[in-house]
């Protein structure tokens, strides 16, 4: 598009000045990029250092200023051009940012035209992050504050605005400069536009962007730029314009997609210098100790949900990130005596318990470590190398203060069940009359078994009938706490509401086949159908007093009718049992993992071997039953049929699956053959097709008992190998969800006051005098030879490098309310002035703090040196 602007020039001695029209043609609707194209040369009146000024003809691509694509080089070739000619090019698109006319279309005013990608002209400049480009915006953010609020439109880049691009390229001067000239200069709704722009485009979806937050400060604190935050807070303090718009602790300034709060987004890029800034503020006076983050706030819910309802530290827990978990969990310890080489220490056992204030904490650690979907990662903070297992540890302790006795309870009405069923099914297999007549019906066809056992026989059944209800009903009650727990962890809005109802019912459902309740509920199901068919079988004997009540003619015993009913007998019996001793041993490490290991090769090992064995069947089998000859029995070939079951196909087929599954020679009687006959071609023929079956033969016992038997043993091992590497984690991980589960079956005893179920110890809290619960542990320092730590193969629980951070940051504040700023420099239009802001009175101006004071040049890295005024 053709536009002419008119173009401000003065001299660098400031005696002259021009101004001169430049006709120019901008590009950046549609797919193309931002650039400014002049046909003719650009001269000036007088020199610039000294020599004449002029831009030759070309154009400039904004994305890649100060470089030039000059008519008289190359179509390719961009060069940054010399000091007098780049002084034309800057005075020429710094007057087309500034160029503003209100009966202007967006469209024709340059400042406000999008490109391709949706971006304004000065954020292209932004994005080219050379000191040049960044000191034209600035420039022209000075001289015209309304291009700050603006941001992309339209995809990839929906929402971003200058601040979320120089806090990404880390340009925390100009930063720090755009702030102050933001906070200073515009009305509270471009503020409030500025400072919660969101970022919803696609490009922020993905990873690693969908971590960065969405809003300004979530970048400032992705990036660690903690100056910018600094100033930014200040400003929120002091000028009315920004109040209530920087609130580390609002859900409004969460991420829409994550639901990430600052401190989430510090904790999910593992940021734990971040992290000990957003809680502690260091280098703010006491007043702003309410604006630190609290490290308990849940993130919002966003788009993703499995990000919703978690603590920084159940965030942590959940990335799998060992450091920054580490980290925040020395964080929450507190030192509570000291005597000599031995500390004892406490850590807040909030968001770590599974059992909360109100309700059980959905989203706490112990919950966490225990969900299906964990990482391996999260899973490996159950083990001793992590915080010398505080995690376990605290799981035993469940276990051995309630869950032990629920356990027992459970397992006793499942014998109970067992033994009932199993008894029943003995009934019905050895005592058919026993279990269809009462113990006085001898006038019915008569019964077997004494008086004793007929009662027996009659009762049975429905007491094994009994001994589900409370099974069913501890199943039923721990799946709808386990549901209630989810939703209250995940709540949806209306829109999804359904689809979210469905991917609850799944997750359930695994949840369930888990623990071996739809394994449990599907032999339930099979006793049930058993008891009922019984049932009907006894009432319709007892019409027909005197005759038999089942067909005489097919069914001559009463054994034969009650044939019917083992088969779900049978499958009643394997589900329970299976389910049962699974249950049973997972307090058990060694025999637990081994009994775990069996179903693990059956399943992966055993499953693929069994395609592999098909395959060759198909392959080997048919052949051999195709090359064997059909009526090989004839006097002149043979003595005898050699080969008798291949003479048809199914005992040929399993004489295959027996000689490969477990080695039963094939029944081949090679004496019986008579050797190769040649007198006719009917005997040639046959001979000849014995042969090959002879050759198939031998090649299948190679492939299945050389080589696929071996195959299968050598895949055994390498599981069991493999679980028992993992043993210890593989067992850990199930014992939690038992205890969990056990938990939740109990949790009502819990609300009803009867019952505690906290882990840890009681403890009263010094500052606000309530009652909390804490886990303590001890830590032993090495005397001088580096010994007298009683076994204990470290000094601290946490990794030496987590010590250090925390120290260090220690040492760097005081912590909330500490008095760490000593002095604060303002800066204002009337010049700087030194000392703290009188209490109740207000900035005015451009005020913005200029010097952040800071202990121990050990944090100088991270407490700001200056923030750069307005020039």
């Amino acid at each position: 598009m053709a536009h002419t602007v008119l173009v401000p020039f003065r001299a660098p001695d400031g005696q002259l000045s021009c101004e001169i029209e430049v006709e120019v043609t901008l590009s950046g609707r549609t797919d193309a990029q931002h650039s400014v194209t002049w046909a003719k040369p650009i001269r000036l009146p007088f020199p610039i250092n000294g020599k004449p000024a002029t831009l030759q003809p070309g154009y400039c691509n904004l994305y890649r200023y100060p470089r030039v694509y000059f008519d008289h080089l190359r179509k390719d070739k961009a060069v940054v051009p010399s000091v007098s000619s780049l002084y034309v090019l800057e005075k020429l698109l710094l007057a087309l940012l500034l160029e503003e006319d209100d009966s202007m279309p967006d469209r024709r005013c340059f400042a406000r035209r999008l490109d391709g990608a949706g971006a304004r002209p000065h954020h292209g400049l932004l994005v080219s992050n050379v000191p040049a480009s960044l000191e034209l915006v600035l420039k022209a953010f000075e001289a015209r504050p309304g291009l700050i609020p603006l941001r992309h439109i339209g995809q990839p880049f929906e929402g971003e605005n200058a601040l979320h691009i120089l806090a990404v390229n880390k340009r925390e001067d100009e930063l720090c400069r755009v702030i102050v000239i933001a906070m200073s200069e515009l009305h509270p709704e471009a503020l409030r536009e500025t400072f919660r722009a969101v970022t919803s485009g696609v490009f922020f979806t993905s990873d690693p962007m969908d971590f960065y937050g969405s809003n300004p400060f979530s970048y400032f604190v992705s990036f660690s730029l903690q100056r910018a935050l600094t100033t930014l807070l200040l400003a929120s303090q002091r000028e009315p314009g920004m109040a209530g718009l920087v609130d580390l602790n609002d859900p409004k300034n969460a991420c829409p997609l994550t639901g990430f709060l600052p401190l989430h987004v510090a904790v999910a890029n593992s940021l734990t210098g971040m992290f000990n800034f957003l809680i502690d503020l260091p280098g703010l006076p006491i007043t702003f100790d309410k604006v630190c983050a609290s490290p308990f706030a849940l993130s919002q819910q966003g788009h993703r949900h499995q990000w919703a309802a978690l603590t920084p530290l159940g965030l942590g827990v959940k990335l799998g990130d060992k450091r920054i978990v580490q980290y925040i969990l020395r964080k929450q310890s507190t030192c509570e005596w000291v005597w000599g080489p031995v500390s004892s220490w406490y850590i807040d056992m909030r968001g770590i318990d599974s059992i909360g204030t109100q309700w059980r904490e959905p989203r706490s650690i112990l919950e966490l470590l225990g969900k299906l979907d964990a990482l391996p990662e999260t899973q490996e903070m159950l083990l001793d190398s992590f915080v010398d297992g505080i995690f376990h540890k605290l799981l035993t302790q469940k276990f051995q203060r309630y869950g032990r006795a629920i356990f027992i309870i459970m397992r006793v009405l499942d014998l109970a069940y067992l033994l009932c069923l199993c008894a029943t099914t003995m009934l019905i297999k050895n005592y058919p009359q026993a279990m269809l007549y009462f113990a006085d019906d001898d006038d019915a066809g008569g019964a077997d078994g004494d008086v004793g056992t007929r009662l027996v026989a009659h009762y049975l059944p429905y007491a094994t009938l009994a001994c589900i209800v409370p099974m069913l009903e501890e199943d039923v009650r721990s799946a709808v706490g386990w549901w209630l727990t989810e939703r209250v962890a995940a709540k949806q809005a209306d829109e999804s509401f359904r689809a979210r109802s469905w991917s609850d019912i799944l997750l359930l459902l695994r949840w369930c086949s888990s623990n071996q309740m739809l394994m449990r509920v599907i032999g339930w199901l099979c006793a049930i159908l058993v008891v009922l068919q019984l049932h009907s079988f006894r009432a319709a004997s007892k019409r027909e007093p005197n005759e038999p009540w089942w067909d005489a003619a097919t069914h001559d015993q009463p054994a034969e009718q009650l044939t019917s009913l083992l088969v779900p007998l049978a499958i009643g019996l394997l589900l329970h049992t299976s389910a049962f001793f699974q249950a049973l041993l997972s307090p058990l490490e060694r025999l637990g993992v081994l009994y775990t290991v069996c179903f693990k090769m059956l399943g992966k090992d055993v499953s693929n071997w069994l395609v592999l064995f098909a395959i060759f069947i198909l392959n080997y089998g048919v052949v051999m039953y195709v090359c064997y000859p059909p009526n090989f029995s004839d006097s002149m070939l043979a003595t005898a049929d050699p080969v008798p079951n291949f003479e048809k196909f199914w005992p040929a087929f399993w004489s295959l699956i027996e000689a490969g599954l477990i080695g039963e020679r094939i029944a081949l009687d090679i004496a019986a053959w008579n050797g190769f006959d040649t007198s006719s071609a009917k005997a040639v023929w046959k001979n000849l097709a014995f042969l090959a079956f002879l050759l198939s033969v031998i090649m299948y016992y190679i492939m299945a008992l050389v080589l696929l038997l071996n195959l299968l043993i050598a895949m055994m091992g390498e599981t069991y190998a493999n679980t028992m590497r993992n043993a210890t984690l593989e067992w850990r991980v199930a014992y939690a969800r038992q205890v969990l589960r056990l938990e939740l079956q109990i949790y009502t005893l819990q609300r009803w006051g009867w019952l505690n179920l906290n882990c840890g110890e009681r403890q009263i809290d010094s500052q606000s005098g309530t009652m909390k619960w804490v886990f303590k542990y001890q830590i032993i320092e090495s005397n001088a030879e580096g010994g007298g730590k009683r076994g204990k193969n470290r000094t601290s629980m946490f990794d030496s490098s987590i010590e250090v951070d925390a120290e260090l940051h220690e040492n760097d504040d005081d912590g909330p309310g500490g008095g760490d700023a000593q002095t604060i420099a303002i800066v204002s239009p009337r010049g700087p002035t030194e000392g703290p802001t009188p209490a109740g009175s207000t900035s005015s101006g451009v005020d913005i703090v200029d010097d952040v004071s800071r202990r121990g040049a050990a944090e100088a890295d991270h407490i700001s040196e200056a923030i750069i005024g307005n020039p």
